[in-house]
Formats: C-alpha cells, sequence, structure tokens
C-alpha cells in the first residue's frame, strides 16, 4: 500500500490541468494520492470507494472521467494514468524499477491495451471503458510511407516497425522520448528526415539504452 507519493507544485501552472473544472481537478488530485494508488500509474479502485472519498456521485464522476481523458481513464475498476510515473522519483531506485515492472506483468492485458492506445491517441480505447459512456471513434489517418502519428500533436511520424524497434530499444522510455519530439516539433517546429533516427540519436545524448536505467526518463 503506497504511503508516499508525489506531486509537482508546477501542476498549478500547467495548462490542462488550470482548464479543468474544480470538480474535475478534484478527482485528479485524488486519483494521483489515494491510499490504492501504484507508481505504475494503473491501479484498481472501485468507483463506489471513488464516490465515498470525492463525495460525487457515479452520474458526475462519468462526466469528469471524460473531461480528465485522455490523462485518465477508467476502464472495468481500474485507474489507468500514463504519465503518473514520470511525477515520481524513482529514475535512479532500480529496485522500486524492478517491483514496477514485476506488477505490470500483473494487469490485464487489455487494460495495458488501453494504457497503450491513450498514449497513441487512438479513441477507439474508450469504447472498453465499463463507465457507461463512449467517444465517436477517429479515423487514425496514414501518413506517407504508411507511418503513424504519435504524440500528443500528432507530429511523430513513425511505421509500426520503427515504434516496435524504439519499444525493444527504450522500453518503457520510448513515449517519453515521442512526447518529447512531439512537444518540440509543435511548439518550435523542429524538422528532421527521419523521426526514429532522431529518436534514437536523443537517446544516446541522454545516455538512455544500454544505461537506461539511470535516466529521469526511466519508470
Amino acid at each position: 500500500m503506497a504511503t508516499t507519493r508525489m506531486v509537482k507544485t508546477v501542476i498549478w501552472e500547467d495548462d490542462w490541468f488550470f482548464d479543468l473544472s474544480d470538480k474535475a481537478q478534484r478527482l485528479y488530485l485524488y486519483l494521483i494520492t489515494n491510499k490504492n494508488t501504484e507508481i505504475s500509474g494503473m491501479y484498481q479502485l472501485p468507483m463506489r470507494e471513488i464516490e465515498m472519498y470525492t463525495k460525487y456521485k457515479e452520474a458526475v464522476l462519468v462526466e469528469l472521467f471524460k473531461e480528465l481523458y485522455p490523462k485518465v481513464a477508467y476502464a472495468d475498476g481500474w485507474v489507468i494514468i500514463p504519465k503518473y510515473p514520470s511525477h515520481q522519483n524513482v529514475a535512479n531506485n532500480l529496485k522500486v524499477q524492478a517491483s514496477i515492472k514485476k506488477y505490470v506483468k500483473s494487469i490485464p492485458p487489455h487494460i495495458l491495451k488501453i494504457k497503450s492506445e491513450i498514449i497513441n491517441h487512438k479513441s477507439e480505447a474508450m469504447d472498453s471503458l465499463s463507465i457507461g459512456y463512449q467517444e465517436k471513434e477517429e479515423k487514425v489517418e496514414k501518413s506517407p510511407e504508411n507511418k503513424d502519428k504519435y504524440g500528443e500533436f500528432g507530429k511523430v511520424k513513425l511505421t509500426k516497425e520503427e515504434w516496435e524497434k524504439l519499444g525493444d530499444k527504450l522500453g518503457t522510455l520510448r513515449e517519453e522520448m515521442i512526447e518529447e519530439l512531439d512537444t518540440g516539433i509543435e511548439s518550435k517546429g523542429y524538422k528532421y528526415k527521419s523521426h526514429y533516427a532522431t529518436i534514437l540519436s536523443w537517446a544516446r545524448r541522454k545516455g538512455i539504452g544500454n544505461a537506461k536505467q539511470k535516466s529521469k526518463y526511466d519508470l
């Protein structure tokens, strides 16, 4: 059972969090600090317990989870917060990292799939949620050379093979590196011939790869 969880003070300066309704902010803070939390960002939490501690009825919570998506999803009694590990100071704690990896192996495959789909912004993830609502499916556009779009802004383009290779080389750091490149392209207009090669180059400079456990980005 978790007794300590980190919440960075910059959360109050985050545009996404700032624009949330008061109720959604309260729910989010509860979801990242309650006693059931796991550093992996995926854990079981009954709806009745959420109701009890937040004092919101289930119908209200359904709407609030819509507001929090895709930062947070709730499916089959599981809370899924993809970027939660990055807020916890575990980069240099190998024991904690090993514990996380062991825990993740016990998580149902469909929950892991939802997390992956959220990260890749595939809206069909919502279809499997159990809290009684659905979002319209969005067609995933294919970019030239059969490359898929990744990241919050959809600026990173990778083939399925490249995406899988990054997973093999970077493990759980793949999504963090994709988000970093995606944000750079969106905010600064970076242009690269190969996003796959760029991510690998950035990873090497950061010491990620064979020594990825030393990186601040690691889970």
